[in-house]
């Protein structure tokens, strides 16, 4: 079984991990403008929960055994 640091060094080797957490830190600092209500935010929402169900999607792919008998067991 892969341990989480391994996956994390893996991954910072293939992807430039730090500059996406860095884009992403700048673009939280900005203020919403005044002239815009709520539903302003949606599009980050959506791609918030787009990223977590691929996320998801890609470690259950990994980890479940669609079987009878190890359909539980995978998930625990």
């Amino acid at each position: 079984m892969i341990r989480p640091t391994q996956l994390i060094g893996w991954v910072q080797e293939r992807i430039d991990v730090q500059s996406a957490i860095a884009f992403v830190a700048d673009n939280l600092r900005k203020p919403i403008p005044k002239h815009v209500n709520f539903l302003y935010t949606f599009g980050s929402i959506a791609l918030f929960l787009f990223v977590l169900q691929a996320i998801t999607g890609t470690l259950m792919l990994v980890y479940y055994k669609p079987t009878v008998k190890e359909a539980y067991g995978s998930v625990q």
